[in-house]
């Protein structure tokens, strides 16, 4: 798992995006890119809001998912 510095710049990024909007990864350095790339991969395992092309160069937005608004749905969820 990564930090949570880490996931949290790397979700910023996507969240700013709209559902469609590409974002190339070239825009981030080569020595982060890896780093990155794991980042975006939690955060399609827990909100599956984005893909990667197939060569993991871009990311593209599919929905508005906001992961504050997902995980306080999920924190109350917890309180019932």
């Amino acid at each position: 798992m990564e930090t949570d510095e880490n996931l949290s710049r790397a979700w910023q990024i996507i969240d700013r995006l709209r559902p469609g909007d590409i974002y190339d990864l070239a825009k981030i350095s080569e020595e982060r890119r890896d780093l990155f790339i794991r980042c975006i991969k939690q955060r399609i395992d827990t909100l599956n809001d984005c893909e990667f092309n197939n060569d993991y160069t871009k990311i593209r937005k599919l929905s508005n998912n906001c992961i504050f608004e997902k995980f306080t749905q999920i924190y109350n969820a917890g309180e019932s």
